[in-house]
């Protein structure tokens, strides 16, 4: 079913189809792991809004514990964030592999979820070194951004950690990184098209909605992650010639 993602380097069209095909072989598992895991975040987020922007005058000391609530709140938000997508890029790898998801439950949210602190130090090793080549200019930044397009993908598919990961995303990238540019841009203008008529449709519900409205476009998100790890996928296999399963 997907074996010509192993023999050539696929186009724009063959990422699209692809990753449509994959997101529906995994649509139950996509949508019960986003739900469980990103709607409970989204109420915290919500309430935390609210509160933030209703709250009146409070004590110096309350606002200590308050400030230190939020910090918590939202590293907490970063790491289920973080697992949750981790756990995305490997239903799409088992989907390409042909092997059952479902069978291996709990091997992959364990992976997904012991690989987050090699994730975040990557990705923001990542972060900073762009925010020092943008900081002397701003175009080397952009280059170097997109040479890490793939780090999350080679720490949770690949086990390479830290730096490693920027060098093994770098190498992925170098040679065809226009290429990889004009995929992304496309895809990212589709996503962003989607995000906005999402936001203005919930324009015209009531403010509780705004927790339906941030998981549903969480699920169009997910979209996103399977279209970069399918060519993400599809560029490791042409490279490092890996054997099909």
């Amino acid at each position: 079913m997907f074996d010509a993602i192993r023999q050539r380097e696929f186009g724009l069209g063959d990422i699209i189809k692809t990753s449509f095909m994959v997101y529906g072989k995994q649509i139950k598992s996509i949508l019960l792991i986003t739900l469980i895991m990103l709607i409970p975040i989204n109420a915290m987020s919500y309430f935390c809004e609210e509160y933030l922007i209703y709250q009146q005058s409070t004590p110096p000391e309350q606002s200590i514990v308050i400030g230190l609530a939020l910090i918590s709140l939202g590293i907490f938000m970063i790491f289920i964030g973080i697992a949750w997508k981790n756990i995305i890029l490997l239903l799409v790898e088992k989907a390409v592999d042909g092997e059952n998801a479902k069978l291996k439950v709990k091997s992959i949210l364990k992976i997904g979820f012991f690989r987050v602190g090699s994730c975040i130090f990557a990705i923001y090793l990542g972060m900073f070194i762009c925010f020092g080549l943008s900081f002397l200019l701003i175009i080397p930044g952009i280059v170097w951004m997109l040479y890490y397009v793939f780090v999350q993908q080679a720490v949770v598919l690949r086990g390479v950690n830290s730096e490693k990961a920027l060098v093994y995303s770098k190498s992925l990238v170098k040679g065809r990184w226009w290429r990889t540019f004009g995929k992304l841009l496309v895809i990212g203008l589709i996503y962003l098209v989607l995000c906005i008529g999402l936001v203005l449709i919930g324009k015209y519900f009531p403010s509780n909605v705004n927790i339906i409205l941030k998981s549903l476009i969480s699920i169009v998100e997910v979209f996103l992650h399977i279209f970069v790890t399918i060519m993400f996928l599809n560029i490791d296999y042409i490279i490092n010639k890996m054997p099909e399963v």
